[in-house]
């Protein structure tokens, strides 16, 4: 795996409290994967829903990748994943026509990615 860049203490606030080491790890984690994002078209994937569908992206390791799962017309399609995506059963996903949402993972290598972020993005 390569080498992330360096950290900069203009992107990562400072906490104080109990949890301080567990949410700059949680944000440096999101602003690597951000960092890596950039002019990596081939690290966002979107995924027309016409029908239920098991996700089992390929995964980079080192390297984020973002989905943009897209209900159709029809909408109320099922989404299940990969083992390989942790933290996918947690995930709330919009199944309501011509809605999306949008997931991040971070992969430490092929067969296992974390998600890192998700979030529902209403219709379109």
């Amino acid at each position: 795996m390569g080498k992330l860049p360096a950290a900069s203490s203009r992107y990562y606030p400072k906490f104080s409290d109990d949890v301080s080491h567990e949410l700059q790890h949680d944000a440096r984690l999101t602003w690597d994967a951000l960092y890596l994002l950039r002019n990596k078209t081939n690290e966002v994937e979107v995924i027309k829903l016409t029908e239920d569908k098991k996700i089992s992206s390929d995964l980079t390791p080192g390297r984020p990748l973002v989905l943009i799962l897209i209900q159709d017309s029809v909408g109320g399609r099922v989404v299940q994943w990969a083992d390989k995506f942790k933290g996918a059963n947690g995930i709330v996903l919009l199944t309501t026509a011509n809605t999306y949402s949008t997931l991040m993972w971070y992969a430490v290598d092929e067969k296992t990615a974390y998600l890192m972020s998700g979030f529902t993005g209403g219709q379109l």
